[in-house]
């Protein structure tokens, strides 16, 4: 069950006019770091004279008004007047009857206290141990022996809440020679098994206090539930079904596994983000650094002298030829053994193309 979740965790033991209940506070202490282990915010306190426990049970209707889960765990004496329950502080009198309207605190008090939260309520009593105080009532004559007796008194269900009394009504519960009482041991041995059901869970309850007592104490509930289940400790989920989406995701990793591709692990991240391969796929999206070629050597290179000026060419004594007439250049060459010179010119054919035959 999500949501908020608030209790009340109340331990008297140390009364100042009565045996102390040795086991009363250590089971309230054990009880209320076993609720914060289940995500409960816990309002507590240990040995509370009338006062204080009137402020605890008021600081804890004001924390658990928008709560979805209000429960209250009380270890310490109790009694019951005319069928009405009352809590008793540590430094409590009783008289007589009538000190108990200012000197205890009313369980319906407590209930009133719930009935303002929109969830559901749970209140567990290991209350209902040998009260020294009804016997004192009776020894003083201050009341009348049918009016209060030891133990708790049947608790009328509401709609919404459970109501747990460590033994039946009007009988007594054991405070114990160990560690804990025996309904709070068993109590703690079950409260936190995973999925299992509120009323449930008190059912293993009342089966370990029966063996632990030899069946001189019976754990009892008042249950106004109806069909809602409660779990203070849910259940772990259940292992994929073979074949089921965790069978696809796993046929898609096994084929990119081995990609180096950075495209198929963002694909795969961007189909399965909360998948068990992410954190590798995450390092696998990244695109490799780009790698720089090492640097080829290249052979010396020599330093080439630059080359020698030339010497100049000496001047020629002979006087510079004269230019030859246009016609004398277009003889280039005599066949003497054809009849027929073919005058031929380069540059003469340049200029315009013209063959001349001489007949000699």
């Amino acid at each position: 069950m999500a949501g908020k979740r608030v209790a009340l965790v109340i331990g008297n033991g140390g009364y100042e006019r009565a045996a102390a209940l040795a086991n009363a506070p250590k089971d309230a202490r054990a009880v209320a770091a076993a609720l914060r282990e289940l995500a409960f915010e816990v309002v507590e306190g240990y040995d509370l004279p009338l006062d204080r426990l009137v402020r605890k049970v008021r600081d804890f209707g004001v924390a658990a008004a928008d709560s979805d889960l209000a429960l209250v765990f009380y270890a310490g004496h109790g009694v019951q007047v005319n069928g009405v329950n009352f809590l008793l502080p540590v430094d409590v009198r009783l008289q007589d009857e009538r000190d108990l309207t200012r000197e205890a605190v009313p369980v319906e008090e407590i209930m009133r206290e719930l009935r303002t939260t929109r969830g559901t309520r749970v209140v567990i009593l290991d209350a209902c141990r040998d009260n020294p105080f009804v016997a004192r009532m009776a020894r003083s004559g201050a009341t009348r022996s049918a009016a209060v007796t030891r133990g708790m008194a049947r608790m009328p269900t509401e709609g919404g809440s459970v109501v747990a009394y460590a033994t039946r009504e009007d009988a007594v519960a054991e405070d114990g020679t160990g560690e804990h009482s025996p309904y709070t041991h068993a109590l703690l041995k079950h409260m936190a098994t995973p999925g299992l059901e509120l009323r449930l869970m008190f059912g293993r309850v009342a089966t370990t206090v029966k063996e632990a007592t030899g069946n001189r104490q019976e754990p009892f509930i008042y249950d106004g539930l109806g069909g809602t289940e409660i779990y203070l400790k849910a259940a772990p989920p259940p292992p994929p079904a073979p074949g089921g989406a965790d069978a696809y995701e796993l046929a898609f990793w096994n084929s990119i596994k081995d990609s180096t591709n950075p495209a198929d692990y963002k694909a795969y991240l961007e189909t399965y983000p909360g998948g068990r391969f992410a954190a590798l796929a995450r390092v696998r999206a990244v695109p490799p650094p780009p790698t720089t070629p090492p640097a080829t050597a290249q052979p010396a290179t020599l330093p080439v002298a630059p080359p020698r000026p030339s010497a100049p060419k000496p001047a020629s004594a002979d006087p510079p030829t004269p230019a030859r007439p246009a016609a004398t250049e277009m003889v280039d060459c005599l066949l003497p053994d054809t009849s027929t010179v073919v005058l031929q010119r380069s540059a003469c054919r340049a200029r315009s193309g013209l063959i001349m035959n001489v007949r000699r």
